[in-house]
């Protein structure tokens, strides 16, 4: 949770925004969106800030409709997704608890949403974006879901080896984006993964995961 006036957080004060956000479009020239949830607390907050954002020229909105304090409990609820679409004439990015082609699929009619924007889902599942722009439904088999799983920790071990230094703090950061992968058909492995104290070793796993 963000405890201060940042991110998150200035929904604590939105008086503050009726200042910030006419004055970041005034020195922005390009296009100019805000991310937010739905409120801090109180998720119908939202709708109390939507003239601020369509009187300040906000290009779009990109919309995760828990709250705060919420975190990631519960599910997102994009009830109020669809009411702010309905509610403005700004374009609505949906956002929360898209892990599947069909889920967003059914989101964006649902919704009218004018687009989604992926995290989790797509960390768990980097081909995500491939089938929902092609809008294939049907979700790869496990040889498709391993060879897609080396090819993307493999360049983010490469990437971050060029960033990072030590194989601790290497291996930890590759290892943080195991938080979102759930596929229980590669529990077994992704354990193994967890465990590799080397580069070397990490690198043999992931080689083998079939």
């Amino acid at each position: 949770m963000t405890t201060g006036l940042t991110g998150g957080g200035i929904l604590q004060q939105p008086e503050l925004l009726q200042e910030l956000i006419p004055a970041l479009r005034s020195v922005i020239s390009g296009s100019f969106s805000v991310k937010l949830r739905s409120g801090y607390a109180d998720p119908q907050q939202i709708f109390t800030l939507l003239p601020l954002f369509e009187t300040a020229g906000v290009d779009f909105l990109v919309l995760h409709p828990r709250t705060v304090v919420q975190e990631y409990e519960g599910r997102a609820d994009h009830t109020v997704t669809a009411r702010v679409v309905q509610e403005t004439g700004i374009p609505v990015i949906a956002n929360g608890d898209v892990r599947t082609a069909t889920e967003g699929l059914q989101l964006l009619e649902q919704t009218r949403a004018a687009g989604l924007m992926l995290g989790r889902g797509a960390i768990a599942d980097p081909l995500l974006f491939t089938r929902l722009r092609q809008r294939t439904v049907a979700q790869p088999d496990r040889s498709e879901r391993a060879a897609m799983l080396r090819f993307y920790l493999t360049g983010l071990l490469e990437r971050y080896q060029r960033i990072f230094c030590g194989e601790q703090q290497i291996l930890g950061k590759v290892k943080s984006v195991f938080a979102c992968m759930d596929d229980p058909a590669f529990a077994r492995q992704i354990k193994g993964l967890k465990k590799a104290v080397a580069i070397r070793k990490f690198q043999e796993l992931l080689a083998s995961l079939s």
